[in-house]
């Protein structure tokens, strides 16, 4: 180990002697800086590392022959390498010692980046669980290429040839997936392996896998046997034999590997490292299948040969059925059928409902269409679950299937499903000729039968909301509700309902925007809206929950939009939609929201006797930051120039804009008078806990471009809208799984942060490593005049 120490001491200290290592250095650091920072703040800012772990395996396919080029090509050429082996050291610990310096030069490198992580966790709760697997990753691929580029490097006397060498089969390696054309199954599966651009992505992504760690080493091993038998190869006397030998030798480290991967595809560990294990089975999962009641039989329909990123469906499924086996104690079974024979494959589909589906493949001339089996059947008894069409993402981790999976359990166990009501005959969304039908598939692709959807009409005679009824939904209403109607939503809540009121201050004015278009008639309308009032404030103000009629406003944080300006059409930031990360995480629908953002919201104010009600647990579900503005008077048009002048009526937040309220409320007409024909009789009251969840906006679930409010965000609104109405029907199982893969946001940042960032990670950290180089050159070059002088 001395020996090797000395010759590792001895490159590192020529590494940090060097101007070209600094320069590559430089160069490595400035351009995935810029890359990353550069296009950071262009969109929704995501609080991840993924584009910079995406970014630098390209780059580092260069960075690292460039840094090994050298390490034999030039010590044969100046003739040292032929002095360094007179000296009592072995090939192996000359190799050794030289890759060992190449990877502590990589690993500074990376610990300068690590200045990006910590940049990223000042702006919010970054998760540093992905953020170390990803710097492993990066280390065992920079050691892998640094292996390559040495063994280059042993094969010529030209640093230009080893760099390009080395370059290339790193570039191969990396992009294989994408150079061979068209693989399908085992060869799929075999050019997926040998890449490793797909062992890095696994790690990258958070989980260690001691499959992508034996890969890497074994690669890693292979490379150095070559390089140590290359630079053995001058000073052999009796080279046929020799030769013969060294070959044998090669051979025998291939071997190994192939032997010790194909061992270790078989037997292996893996640990996630993020933050809400995203990778790993939840405790809902879990539960599922624990608390089977009957035994519980899995069927895997899978056709052979797909092509990739669907060429290790059949082993991946496998990987996650293992896990419930695991955790159902012997109730939970599977099998997983890919036979080659196609009427086989149809008898055993049909067996259990599946249903072939349609797969393209694209070839520069064409495309093909090509109907296959992806499905898995869970039959307990004579109750069958079907999840048809499996979509993994490359890789085929365990995330991709553990929802599918937990709801056919769940929807196994199921005696009676759940029932939402959206409230109907008030106007809003639900009017909609067409809105049940859109929404029926939605809830029965996400729940099966766990949860089922209607609509009630509450503008009927003597309206009544059954006890069967779960949650029910006012999604937007703009009529006023009849005194029938709200006595029926009274005496629900009275009984114990949840009742979720997402409710905006304004609707698009189609008058306005008629009668403009015919003034105007080549001139694009403003975005005119028009105040509206269900009425429900009142009920709910009796509660002590005020949704007043309101818009806030923030400038400091609103989106990036294209507006009409005084100038023109330009990019502005908008201040009717901006971002919120004052979020109440305690709730079990929200953990996972990092930030959120709605359009145009109003403001809910809490009312003392509501605060001190001991009988309620109040959550200000979301609320503004200081730098907000309550507006009572609400423009008929929101134009930006009128939005982002302040008024003197405004008031500074923070302000509230959803809360949630569990608990036995005071019921309405305790303190109003009851509506015609009913009496003190008809009042019912259950000492049963209610959910109320009321929000300032009732359209977040849609996308308004015209205030900033693009799909991206509405998206995020919709995954809001689905996970609050869990929670009112309580039951958050499959939200808590669906919300472990989503996106970590943060608030909008302003400009001055964002040029600090990147002035600081592009400019001042690669400026701090060259003043470095500087001073190590003064060094070297004093202690070299002093020589001269002796």
């Amino acid at each position: 180990m001395n020996k090797i120490g000395f010759i590792f001491k001895r490159e590192v200290s020529a590494y940090f002697n060097s101007a070209v290592a600094y320069i590559v250095v430089i160069l490595f650091l400035v351009i995935t800086g810029s890359l990353f920072w550069l296009n950071y703040f262009q969109d929704i800012n995501v609080l991840s590392l993924r584009g910079f772990f995406a970014q630098a395996p390209l780059f580092l396919a260069f960075f690292a022959p460039a840094i090994t080029m050298g390490l034999f090509a030039q010590e044969k050429r100046s003739g040292t390498l032929e002095l360094m082996m007179t000296l009592p050291v072995s090939d192996f610990q000359i190799v050794a010692g030289k890759f060992l310096a190449a990877v502590f030069l990589l690993a500074t490198v990376f610990a300068v980046t690590l200045v990006y992580p910590y940049s990223l966790s000042l702006l919010g709760p970054l998760d540093w669980g992905a953020v170390w697997s990803g710097y492993i990753g990066l280390l065992l691929l920079g050691a892998t290429y640094a292996a390559i580029g040495l063994m280059a490097s042993s094969w010529s006397t030209d640093q230009v040839v080893s760099i390009l060498v080395g370059f290339s089969l790193c570039i191969f390696l990396y992009l294989i997936e994408q150079l061979v054309a068209h693989p399908t199954g085992t060869t799929a599966q075999i050019i997926e392996y040998l890449s490793t651009g797909y062992h890095f992505r696994n790690i990258a992504r958070g989980v260690i896998d001691s499959r992508d760690i034996i890969y890497y080493f074994s690669l890693i091993g292979v490379c150095l046997v070559v390089a140590k038998t290359s630079i053995a190869a001058p000073r052999r006397k009796h080279r046929w034999v020799k030769g013969a030998s060294a070959a044998l030798m090669i051979v025998a480290a291939v071997a190994s590997a192939l032997l010790i991967n194909v061992i270790s595809s078989q037997f292996f560990a893996r640990v996630d490292l993020t933050d809400n294990q995203s990778y790993t089975l939840s405790e809902v999962s879990l539960g599922a299948a624990r608390n089977l009641k009957e035994p519980v039989h899995v069927k895997a329909v899978i056709s052979p040969d797909l092509p990739p990123p669907m060429h290790n469906l059949a082993q991946s499924v496998a990987d996650s059925l293992d896990e419930y086996v695991s955790a159902s104690a012997g109730k939970l079974t599977y099998e997983i059928v890919s036979p080659s024979d196609d009427a086989k494959l149809d008898e055993d589909a049909r067996s259990v409902g599946c249903e072939k589906v349609g797969i393209s493949r694209r070839s520069a001339d064409e495309v093909t269409v090509r109907a296959v089996y992806k499905c898995v059947a869970f039959a307990m008894g004579e109750d069958l679950e079907v999840v048809g069409d499996l979509r993994p993402a490359a890789g085929g981790a365990l995330a991709d299937f553990e929802y599918d999976f937990t709801r056919a359990l769940l929807n196994l166990q199921v005696t009676q499903p759940r029932k939402v009501a959206f409230v109907s005959g008030y106007g809003g969304p639900v009017s909609y000729p067409r809105f049940l039908d859109t929404v029926k598939p939605v809830f029965e692709q996400l729940y099966g039968k766990l949860i089922e959807v209607q609509t009630i009409d509450l503008a009927a005679k003597s309206p009544t909301i059954g006890d069967d009824i779960a949650a029910l939904v006012i999604l937007n209403a703009d009529e006023p509700f009849s005194e029938d109607a709200i006595f029926a939503l009274d005496q629900f809540i009275q009984r114990g309902g949840n009742v979720g009121w997402y409710q905006s201050a304004t609707a698009v004015d189609l008058q306005a925007h008629r009668q403009y278009m015919q003034q105007f008639p080549d001139r694009q309308p403003p975005p005119f809206r028009r105040a509206i009032d269900p009425g429900l404030s009142k009920v709910f103000d009796s509660y002590g929950l005020e949704l007043r009629p309101d818009l806030v406003l923030d400038p400091e944080r609103g989106v990036d939009a294209l507006a009409m300006t005084a100038q023109g059409i330009a990019e502005v930031r908008h201040p009717a939609t901006f971002m919120m990360d004052n979020l109440d995480q305690t709730l079990p629908f929200m953990r996972n929201f990092s930030a959120l953002a709605m359009p145009a919201p109003s403001t809910i104010a809490l009312k003392p006797e509501a605060v001190e009600n001991k009988s309620l647990k109040i959550h200000r579900v979301i609320q503004t930051e200081a730098s907000a503005r309550r507006r009572s008077n609400i423009p008929s048009a929101f134009q930006y120039e009128v939005l982002a002048q302040p008024e003197s009526l405004d008031s500074p937040g923070p302000w509230t804009v959803a809360v949630a309220v569990e608990g036995t409320p005071p019921s309405y007409f305790d303190t109003h008078p009851l509506p015609a024909g009913r009496t003190s009789a008809d009042l019912k009251r259950d000492p049963a806990s209610a959910r109320i969840f009321i929000v300032g906006s009732g359209n977040f679930f849609q996308a308004m471009p015209e205030i900033g409010y693009g799909q991206g965000l509405a998206e995020l609104g919709v995954h809001f809208l689905i996970a609050s109405i869990e929670w009112l029907v309580q039951d958050s199982a499959l939200s808590e799984i669906r919300s472990k893969s989503m996106p970590r946001l943060i608030g909008k940042v302003d400009a001055e942060s964002r040029y600090s960032l990147q002035f600081v990670n592009i400019a001042v950290v690669p400026a701090l490593f060259a003043g470095v180089g500087v001073l190590m050159m003064r060094r070297r070059r004093r202690r070299k005049e002093a020589l001269q002088r002796d």
